[in-house]
């Protein structure tokens, strides 16, 4: 698919419409949820790199939880 050319305020065709400059929105603070901070994809690695079984991963986070309390 082609990309869109900016309209021209031409009144058929298929750059017709009136022309606007496009408004700059701050980021969303929802954007970031899903994302991993560095901490946890350290924690993350050096599990997987120590048990490499994805069955074990959850118990040994839980254990390193606990220890950190």
């Amino acid at each position: 698919m082609a990309l869109k050319q900016p309209n021209s305020s031409l009144f058929v065709g298929l750059n017709k419409g009136h022309v606007v400059t496009k408004k700059e929105l701050p980021r969303c603070p929802a954007d970031g949820k899903g994302k991993t901070s560095k901490i946890v994809h350290f924690e993350r690695n050096v599990i997987r790199q120590g048990t490499g079984f994805a069955i074990y991963e959850k118990m040994i986070t839980k254990l390193l939880g606990l220890c950190a309390l």
